[in-house]
């Protein structure tokens, strides 16, 4: 297995690595959402994201990456878990997370679009 490192920085793997970072980010996004509380709020505004999906032919497997969110990124074996996993994904990245403000802070919503 090999990498090489674009001009831009970018990191490419072959389609092993490619598959374990995936399959790590899945496992990762797995466990956040079995932690996470129920009773925390999600944002009600629906939004719409591009999603790369790409077939790998040494594995069968399907990668898709969200390149809007850096680091959103999920696999499947077929094309509609691939999108499903994402779409999950999507959904645990934007979901938010607790914060502890200051005595004096104040914590408001902004809706945009």
């Amino acid at each position: 297995m090999s990498s090489d490192v674009r001009e831009d920085g970018l990191l490419l793997l072959d389609a092993g690595r490619r598959r374990e970072a995936l399959c790590s980010s899945r496992r990762a996004f797995q466990s956040a959402a079995q932690h996470t509380a129920v009773a925390r709020s999600h944002y009600t505004v629906d939004m719409t994201f591009r999603v790369v999906l790409e077939h790998d032919p040494e594995t069968g497997d399907y990668s898709a990456v969200c390149p809007e969110l850096p680091g959103c990124a999920s696999a499947g074996e077929t094309e509609a878990e691939a999108r499903v996993n994402i779409r999950e994904a999507i959904e645990l990245y934007l979901m938010p997370g607790d914060i502890d403000l200051p005595e004096d802070a104040k914590l408001f919503e902004v809706t945009v679009g």
